[in-house]
């Protein structure tokens, strides 16, 4: 009996090790890592870097106003608050897994300005400076996004009309939030490059980072994530939330993607019961970089969109 009960707990003490080793892989976040927004890429997003680099030279020197406000589960999260006018839309943007906002959106936020928007650019949770040091996948971000929404509704009126706009995690980000009881302001939603759920994503990168089958690894991940992490990898689903979503949404998404599969959006697409949803997808663009491979064919899309949801 004393045998089994030490092998019992050499296998618990086994498994937390191992659960805490993919939370601190794959989840854990040291916000001040690669925060530089003019760092340069590598590999397939290096041609793109001189023209993110002056895009987003000239969105830091546009001024703004710093915001706060304080999350569920007592993060303060940061955002950057550039205001045009009162009776202006605003644009929430949502940036992706380890990004910096300014690079995820050089180009929306150009096109945003542009058109007159207000821009409300978050910082998520566990990323620049907003506090915290978990990366949920936009499960517990969903719930950040409907608290700035209320945000913008109490601080603009009740006649604002919101947009939401999400890159990679930020995309499937704002496509979760719409399974909430989002504010009736937010009249539509941009998904650029999301995934169908945190779940299918995960399972998707996880042989990259750990040479071990994933039916093996996933478990683990799912532990460490739900002990370290305290949240659930299940407890959300942007294809589940397109399945009831109302509101008008666009999707984007490069053909070249390899982080994001380009065939997750075609299952977003189709899975979508909103009865105004529209696809546009750019040829060579890798992932998150639509907007830098063909800024005229996203930004007349765009400009389609809005000027159908009425801002």
């Amino acid at each position: 009996m004393k045998i089994l009960l030490v092998i019992l707990i050499i296998i618990i003490v086994l498994s937390l090790i191992v659960a805490y080793g993919t939370y601190r892989m794959g989840f854990y976040w040291d916000r001040t890592s690669q925060r530089d927004p003019l760092r340069l890429d590598e590999n397939e997003y290096a041609p793109y870097n001189d023209l993110m680099i002056s895009q987003v030279k000239k969105i830091l020197a546009v001024p703004y106003e710093k915001v706060y406000i304080t999350s569920k589960d007592g993060l303060k999260l940061f955002a950057k608050y550039y205001h045009k006018s009162d009776d202006a839309p605003v644009e929430i943007m949502v940036h992706g897994y380890h990004a910096v906002a300014e690079r995820d959106f050089p180009f929306a936020l150009k096109f945003a300005f542009e058109r007159g928007h207000n821009v409300l650019l978050i910082d998520q949770r566990s990323h620049g400076e907003s506090e915290g040091h978990t990366v949920c996948f936009g499960v517990k971000e969903r719930e950040d996004v409907l608290l700035w929404s209320e945000y913008i509704v109490k601080r603009l009126g009740p006649n604002v009309k919101i947009l939401l706009s999400g890159v990679s995690m930020g995309s499937a980000t704002v496509m979760m939030a719409t399974a909430l009881p989002l504010p009736k302001n937010v009249v539509g939603v941009i998904a650029d490059c999301g995934y169908t759920s945190p779940e299918d994503i995960i399972k998707l990168v996880t042989p990259a980072m750990v040479p071990i089958p994933v039916n093996v690894i996933y478990p683990f991940v799912k532990l460490g994530a739900l002990i370290f992490g305290h949240f659930s990898i299940t407890a959300a689903s942007a294809i589940e939330a397109m399945q009831t979503i109302k509101l008008p949404i666009l999707f984007i998404h490069g053909e070249n993607d390899t982080f994001v599969p380009f065939y997750m959006v075609n299952e977003l697409y189709d899975a979508c019961n909103s009865p105004k949803k529209y696809i546009y997808t750019v040829k060579n663009a890798p992932h998150a970089r639509s907007t830098f491979e063909d800024y005229e064919g996203c930004a007349r899309k765009m400009d389609e969109f809005m000027t159908e949801i009425g801002i």
